[in-house]
């Protein structure tokens, strides 16, 4: 069954925690592309299915969009020859699902379509999306419990969603490698090449993509994590972060570009970089070691680095 008309022609596919929200704003910037209001849809993986928990706290999912048609409609406000775009980061992660949807939505269509991943050393990744969900108030265990594969396994046979493993998202190689293997190569990145030269990476970007010359803004990174500087800041960020019904309303008023500014401009004041315990960084590392190795191979770079604290 085919249902390409007014679907995305590219993806941003994650990985979480990665740049994808600096590389969705960046493109955002570039007049032949098209995103929707609602960043991060994530119908390819909600499909008839929109989720009802987070770490067993029900909140906000307005968001997810499980519907083809409301997915459709996210889409109409596109000019004529924009490329549209999709930046869902759960998408990389939930590899299986999303192939196997893409396909039967896409039909033969599916060889217009490009692909970009943007992938950072799994161990920040996981260390900044375990602060994050602290930080929010929705991680109540240690990390070294968080990260363990029993409570992880435990959550998910709970039926938390897909965030809640912070250990496979980032087994990149494996994820890589089923849209490779689906839809041929593709555009891989790195967040430290996208931190170290930004304005390069996106003119690789913008040529994989086929758009016009365009001089992006880089100057600011968006959606960084970290811990509040006092408790006053905390309380500040709990305001700004977590999910209430005040918030949801928010949202409906409020448009994404404007919240993302907010967001970032209090994460800039509110957050200090909490440097990753020796104690989980070993665990991490062990943890990582075999899918660093692989990744590297596959990408053809050295990731070493990536094992050291």
């Amino acid at each position: 069954m085919k249902h390409s008309e007014n679907l995305p022609d590219f993806f941003i596919l994650g990985a979480e925690k990665s740049g994808t929200t600096s590389l969705f704003y960046y493109l955002n910037q570039h007049p032949d592309v098209f995103f929707p209001k609602v960043k991060e849809p994530g119908y390819f993986s909600y499909v008839e299915h929109k989720p009802r928990i987070f770490l067993y706290q029900e909140v906000d999912w307005s968001i997810v969009v499980d519907n083809l048609r409301a997915y459709q409609k996210l889409y109409e406000p596109a000019a004529p020859g924009q490329l549209k775009g999709d930046a869902s980061t759960v998408y990389l992660y939930d590899c299986d699902t999303v192939i196997e949807q893409i396909k039967r939505h896409y039909g033969a269509d599916t060889n217009r379509l490009k692909f970009i991943a943007i992938l950072r050393n799994p161990i920040s990744r996981a260390w900044s999306k375990y602060t994050m969900a602290a930080r929010d108030g929705i991680e109540k265990l240690p990390p070294l419990e968080a990260f363990h594969p029993d409570t992880i396994q435990k959550r998910k046979n709970d039926g938390a969603p897909f965030p809640y493993d912070y250990i496979g998202f980032g087994m990149y190689s494996a994820q890589i490698k089923a849209y490779e293997d689906a839809f041929g190569p593709f555009h891989v990145l790195l967040l430290d090449d996208l931190n170290r030269k930004p304005a390069a990476v996106l003119e690789g970007v913008r040529r994989y993509l086929g758009l016009s010359s365009f001089q992006f803004n880089v100057k600011t990174r968006f959606n960084t994590s970290g811990q509040p500087k006092n408790k006053l800041y905390q309380l500040i960020s709990r305001v700004i972060y977590r999910d209430f019904i005040f918030k949801s309303v928010l949202k409906k008023l409020l448009p994404y570009p404007l919240r993302l500014r907010i967001r970032t401009a209090a994460g800039e004041r509110l957050f200090r970089p909490v440097p990753v315990p020796d104690d989980v960084h070993d665990f991490l590392a062990e943890a990582y070691r075999e899918e660093i190795q692989k990744l590297g191979t596959m990408l053809k770079r050295d990731l070493s680095e990536w094992l050291k604290n």
